[in-house]
Formats: C-alpha cells, structure tokens, sequence
C-alpha cells in the first residue's frame, strides 16, 4: 500500500531508451534531463544508477554487469545496481540510484528533483 505523503509532488518519468536495447547482463548510458546514468539489466529488471564511479569517474557503462554486481572498468570498485551500495572499493561513496518503469516498451526513469 502506497503512503500518502501531504505535499509531495508525483514524480516525472523520462524515456531513456528501449526494452530492445538493453539485453539481460548489459549496460547502457543514458542521459536524464542533465544527468548522466547507467541502465543494467538483471534478468529481465531494469535498474538506473549515477553514470561515473565515484572513486575517480569512472565510466561505469563500460564496466562489467554479472548478476547484480556492477564492476567499474578502471579500478575494479564494486556496485549493487539495485541498491547502489559499494560492495567493494577503493570507491567508498555509494551511487545514486533512480527509479525505473516500463511502460510498453519503453524504460522511464523518474528524474530528481
């Protein structure tokens, strides 16, 4: 059951790329109304977290995606993409994660206030 919050404004969805895209164990950067995110899919689940690690900026689009374990390309840092937890450094800071719908066949990412 959904709580009510008085005041909060429902939030706003951007389509950020295709169901057809993104095939189960890839990633993909996208833009959102001026961030920069990567999209993994983890069996057929659609997640979005921040772009860049954020232990030296990494590229985390172009890491490796195995299971939920998202691994960043230049120093081997260690993400959960449905949480955005650290799993392993040198990072120390967790990502930023967003909110993902599918509608039809496209992947919407609600888009931060």
């Amino acid at each position: 059951m959904a709580e009510f919050v008085a005041g909060a404004k429902p939030a706003r969805f951007v389509t950020v790329a295709r169901v057809d895209d993104l095939a189960p164990g890839e990633l993909l950067g996208a833009r959102l109304t001026g961030h920069a995110i990567c999209l993994a899919n983890v069996d057929g689940r659609f997640y979005a977290v921040a772009a860049t690690c954020p232990h030296l900026g990494g590229p985390l689009a172009q890491g490796e995606l195995e299971g939920s374990v998202l691994t960043c390309p230049w120093h081997m840092a260690q993400f959960n993409v449905r949480t955005g937890c650290v799993l392993r450094g040198p990072a120390r800071t967790d990502l930023a994660t967003y909110e993902v719908r599918v509608v039809g066949d496209e992947i919407r990412v609600a888009v931060p206030e």
